[in-house]
């Protein structure tokens, strides 16, 4: 990752905190190699859990966290209960129809009342992320797998799902957005 990758990421991160509490067991999907749960333990805020990210090397574990190899879900991810669930620049990247889906089993592995906390950008990042990557300031993560994801869809595909939605915001002068769901039903 360039420099300019690793400051988007941070600011992706920084978005959870209000979210997030010391101790708190959070599944990371899209976790690259644990940098969430390396931002809390630098803060003096530890978390517990588990990231999933198919880019990664294999399997690992330390620090008080997991990385799995593989896509969500996937077998090899047998906890459930997790406070909270993170998806940071991940929805993009999943094709419309399977987004149904694939909230209903962050359904399944989130306790009553946990944080489902999401960041995807708007429409319009694309074209700049193109220009970055055109002028090699950023290595475009996966770029090409973006499916044109649209916002307005991420309330009602969630709250189908089990979930409330307690935030919806923009950051990084409207660039990105955060949502935050909470789980009020199982499905």
């Amino acid at each position: 990752m360039k420099a300019f990758d690793r400051y988007l990421q941070r600011k992706r991160i920084e978005q959870t905190l209000s979210f997030i509490t010391t101790g708190n067991k959070v599944l990371d999907i899209g976790s690259n190699y644990g940098e969430l749960f390396e931002f809390y333990r630098k803060k003096n805020t530890p978390i517990k859990g588990v990231g999933i990210d198919p880019n990664i090397e294999g399997d690992s574990a330390g620090n008080g966290f997991t990385l799995i190899k593989d896509y969500f879900p996937t077998q090899k991810l047998t906890e459930e209960g997790f406070d909270a669930i993170t998806m940071l620049a991940v929805l993009e990247h999943i094709p419309m129809d399977q987004i149904p889906e694939f909230a209903k089993n962050c359904n399944r592995k989130l306790k009553q009342g946990g944080k489902l906390v999401i960041t995807v950008p708007s429409k319009t990042v694309d074209h700049i992320l193109k220009m970055l990557l055109f002028l090699k300031l950023i290595e475009g993560m996966e770029l090409e797998q973006h499916y044109g994801y649209d916002i307005n869809m991420t309330q009602p595909v969630f709250e189908k799902q089990g979930f409330k939605q307690l935030v919806h915001k923009t950051f990084q002068l409207g660039l990105n957005n955060v949502f935050v769901f909470e789980k009020v039903a199982s499905v």
